[in-house]
């Protein structure tokens, strides 16, 4: 217990009062009186960041210069899976702690997911046209029973994604860096491995984080590899796939369809030939979105700021030789 201490969080954003009195909790619990900020006023912010021990952000609400004058930084919570946009060197060399909200978007994504796919295979999205056109037309239509889907990144979002599919009754490969049997998925190979297991792939799904490593690794090699009635859905991170070799892999029929969540560059340009393309099936990023999304944040900040209080590890800690 750390009686009669005063530490100082400060929150990039602005959240129910709710939210507040939940960390104030956490910390009363802990024998910590918590003095909490929050604004998404980037003004406020570079001015209260100054001796905040805690940062709590989005994307839109970070500046990295927040971490050279943040003397009192130890830790920052991003309010996103992602860390692409906080993965700075002077992070880890002046010993502040980066933890992401990883877990956080598997249900919705899952949904989003499996909703996309049955659209595209149960012609749901050409009945919408048909009905605007008023037209009685019935679209070609494919089960995806006893199909395979393999999935390139067996995470929170890859888990839920295959207990899902099973429910379906599809047969589901995956592919995660070591080889360990996973629940709900029938066969897994290793990252090294991981052209051999698309080829196996009725839908290929990519829900990887983007890495030195991993930037268009879905390039040219892979579109040739997969089957010519693939389904190809990028869901991760827009820089693992390289797009003008996935348009030429669509145009070629190299595979048959794609659907698509994330870009290279987003939002995606206009003059994309993706936007007019028949075999091209387009979100805005926004799989994730849920009407549970903060309340999942907050709780996984909740949990966190306890192990921080208590002095035991954090959840989510990002590991930056690997990029997340």
């Amino acid at each position: 217990m750390l009686g009669g201490v005063i530490m100082k969080i400060l929150l990039g954003t602005k959240v129910n009062p709710k939210y507040i009195q939940l960390l104030q909790n956490v910390g009363l619990e802990n024998g910590v009186e918590l003095q909490i900020i929050a604004s998404d006023d980037k003004s406020v912010l570079e001015k209260e960041v100054l001796d905040a021990q805690i940062f709590i952000s989005w994307w839109s609400t970070f500046d990295p210069k927040y971490v050279t004058i943040g003397n009192e930084l130890r830790w920052i919570q991003t309010l996103t899976a992602g860390v692409d946009n906080f993965l700075l060197p002077e992070i880890p060399e002046r010993g502040i702690m980066l933890t992401s909200s990883k877990g956080i978007h598997g249900v919705p994504m899952a949904e989003h997911i499996l909703g996309m796919l049955l659209g595209v295979t149960r012609g749901l999205f050409d009945l919408r046209e048909n009905q605007r056109k008023g037209e009685w037309a019935k679209p070609r239509v494919a089960e995806i029973y006893d199909k395979t889907l393999v999935i390139l990144g067996l995470g929170n979002i890859g888990r839920e994604v295959a207990k899902r599919a099973k429910s379906f009754g599809v047969r589901v490969v995956g592919v995660k860096r070591t080889v360990a049997e996973v629940e709900n998925v029938d066969k897994v190979y290793g990252a090294e491995d991981w052209l051999a297991a698309i080829q196996e792939g009725d839908v290929v799904l990519s829900i990887l984080p983007y890495t030195p490593k991993t930037c268009h690794m879905i390039g040219k090699e892979a579109f040739e590899v997969m089957k010519e009635s693939a389904i190809f859905m990028s869901f991760g991170r827009g820089d693992v796939v390289d797009e003008q070799a996935l348009i030429v892999a669509l145009q070629q029929g190299q595979i048959k369809a794609t659907i698509l969540d994330v870009f290279e560059k987003e939002p995606l340009d206009p003059e994309s030939p993706l936007w007019k393309m028949d075999n091209v099936y387009i979100s805005p990023h926004m799989s994730a979105l849920s009407d549970h999304y903060m309340e999942r944040a907050m709780m996984i900040l909740a949990q966190n700021l306890d192990h921080y209080l208590k002095g035991e590890p954090l959840e989510n800690l990002v590991n930056f030789d690997r990029g997340y």
